[in-house]
């Protein structure tokens, strides 16, 4: 493992034309980061798991700067990482899994079209 982790992000507003970029992050930072948010996951035994959003919100704006841009890219590395940290046996509630799934939604909410196509599932059903 190097000390940089690199992911590659879709910068395109337009969901039919893909753009990527690709960003750096220290794994030093970004292992501190997911460490924290393992801590802040851990030990909850919510039965649905949008009930662990503020725990990772909270610990997300001790460390994001919102006028840096996208937070997906640092999303995408966390998960990285988080995948590293996981347990084989942790379950559904585990810190490091808990963690993965608000990222994980997160990233997909703020997907272009995302929203939209699922306000018409609801509307009209599959």
């Amino acid at each position: 493992m190097g000390n940089t982790i690199k992911v590659k992000v879709n910068v395109s507003d337009n969901p039919w034309i893909s753009s990527y970029k690709e960003f750096s992050f220290s794994r030093e930072k970004i292992e501190s980061i997911a460490k924290n948010l393992v801590v802040e996951c851990t030990g909850r035994d919510y039965t649905a798991s949008h009930s662990y959003n503020k725990h990772v919100s909270f610990a997300m704006e001790k460390v994001w700067d919102s006028s840096c841009g996208s937070i997906i890219p640092l999303y995408k590395a966390l998960i990285i990482v988080l995948r590293e940290l996981q347990m084989p046996d942790e379950g559904w509630s585990g810190g490091a899994t808990a963690a993965i799934r608000c990222l994980e939604s997160s990233i997909a909410y703020a997907t272009p079209g995302f929203i939209e196509a699922k306000r018409y599932n609801e509307i009209y059903g599959t």
